[in-house]
């Protein structure tokens, strides 16, 4: 029982009982796990109780972070239910996401190390395929992010930036809601007709409530502020006024 106990606090899982623990001959650990009573048989989408349809393809198997050297996996039986919203889908288990075979433990290391590596360097440290973190990705952003638009709710201050990446070959805007300190929108290249499309993206009331708008001295972004929200006070950043200053100076 310690054992067991010592691996669950190693595999961080919560709501998940060990049934076993074994080694393969490849030298990889395999723990034999089922959800606790509480999360049995829920709707691998909207995690409502639902009834048992059928045992599924079977046993199914969770990667999970690797204990040193040794790559770990989580095996559990995958039954099917039939959500009255959803219909016959996967039962979710509180280890993972739906329709994903990795922890998420897992899933939020390769996130993690994608922001500052190469695709092919996650790949190689965590022996995954390339072509696999794109969609680990996706369902983290999913998660963090279920309602999108609900970012552009309540506006009042607002910050607009141009910035490069790829060792400054090309641009692109970002803005950020100066409230929450979150960035709420992002697309590729500059100028107006980028900027456009983000005030574009928010009805009458939310541009209505911007209050705020700082940014550099650019025209296009004070052109596009000055279209869709003119009621809003422009606020210069401190930088560029110091630049400004000096360059007059000189």
């Amino acid at each position: 029982m310690l054992n067991k106990r010592i691996i669950k606090n190693l595999l961080n899982v919560k709501h998940t009982i060990i049934d076993d623990v074994k080694m393969t001959a490849d030298n990889s650990l395999v723990v034999h796990v089922h959800p606790s009573k509480g999360h049995q048989c829920r709707c691998g989408i909207c995690g409502k109780k639902s009834k048992f349809y059928d045992n599924g393809r079977g046993r199914r198997q969770w990667r999970s972070c690797d204990f040193n050297s040794t790559m770990v996996y989580l095996e559990a039986d995958a039954p099917r239910v039939k959500c009255k919203d959803h219909g016959v889908v996967t039962a979710s288990v509180p280890w993972a996401r739906h329709k994903s075979r990795f922890t998420y433990d897992f899933e939020q290391l390769v996130a993690w190390l994608s922001l500052n590596c190469s695709k092919k360097a996650v790949s190689q440290l965590l022996r995954i395929s390339w072509n696999t973190i794109g969609p680990i990705i996706i369902r983290i952003k999913a998660s963090l992010d279920p309602n999108p638009n609900s970012r552009f709710d309540g506006l009042k201050r607002i910050g607009i930036d141009e910035t490069s990446y790829r060792k400054g070959h090309k641009y692109m805007t970002v803005v950020v809601n100066h409230d929450t300190g979150k960035v709420i929108w992002v697309a590729k290249g500059h100028g107006k007709s980028v900027l456009t499309k983000f005030f574009e993206l928010l009805i009458k009331e939310q541009r209505k409530s911007i209050e705020h708008v700082t940014a550099d001295g650019a025209r296009w972004i004070a052109l596009c502020v000055e279209e869709y929200c003119p009621t809003a006070v422009r606020c210069i950043d401190p930088f560029h006024v110091v630049q400004w200053a000096m360059d007059a100076v000189d």
